[in-house]
């Protein structure tokens, strides 16, 4: 997706002889030609990532709906578990009501960012169709203007896309910490974090017993 967006970034920014590179014998038109060709296939892509952020949001908003709906049932469900000495199946619908209380804001924030991605995008395709129509108006200049022998030299393969190329090197290292914790103190970690979320689920029990009994 950020390919993309960087690769549009730099269409618009180029001009169309800084686009085209290493070409020689080619027209005029048969570079403005090339140009259309890339800005056309950019537009496609730009359209299909849009296409599948959009997708995505409403999936997540589905989600998170149903989400705070099973939220509101296990809030009914521990209450009536409580009052019938049900601690067990109280701890069940606590532990998953905190499970789904975790989960809830980082499904917010990929909204959120999915919002300003489709903006972003929104932005990119109203660029790229105004630098077609640049080109497009460009191209028409210079075919009025080229003479036969200009012509013959159309005869480029104009079918041939130029694609901007991004080289991404990665070296393998041998990894000891992640998030500036030993590797080893991983497992460690994690049994402590189940522990937490014991004593949680306990300490919120507890609680909604203090209220049941207040009301």
């Amino acid at each position: 997706m950020a390919n993309v967006l960087t690769r549009v970034k730099n269409f618009i920014a180029a001009g169309v002889s800084n686009f085209v590179e290493n070409i020689e014998k080619a027209s005029p038109e048969a570079l403005y030609t090339m140009a259309l060709t890339e800005v056309d296939g950019l537009l496609s892509e730009t359209r299909a990532e849009l296409g599948k952020i959009i997708a995505e949001n409403i999936s997540l908003s589905k989600k998170l709906e149903g989400m705070n709906t099973e939220m509101t049932k296990l809030e009914t469900q521990v209450v009536t578990a409580v009052k019938e000495n049900r601690d067990d199946l109280a701890k069940v619908a606590i532990s998953r009501k905190f499970d789904l209380k975790d989960q809830i804001p980082v499904i917010q924030q990929k909204v959120a960012e999915n919002l300003e991605s489709k903006l972003e995008f929104e932005g990119s395709i109203k660029a790229l169709l105004a630098k077609k129509r640049e080109i497009m108006d460009q191209k028409g200049l210079v075919v009025n203007k080229e003479t036969p022998q200009a012509q013959i030299a159309e005869k480029v393969q104009f079918g041939e896309r130029l694609e901007y190329v991004e080289e991404l090197i990665g070296k393998t290292r041998n990894v000891t910490m992640i998030d500036g914790v030993k590797v080893d103190d991983k497992a460690n970690l994690i049994e402590l974090q189940e522990l937490q979320h014991a004593s949680d689920v306990n300490a919120e029990l507890e609680s909604i017993k203090k209220q049941i009994t207040k009301d």
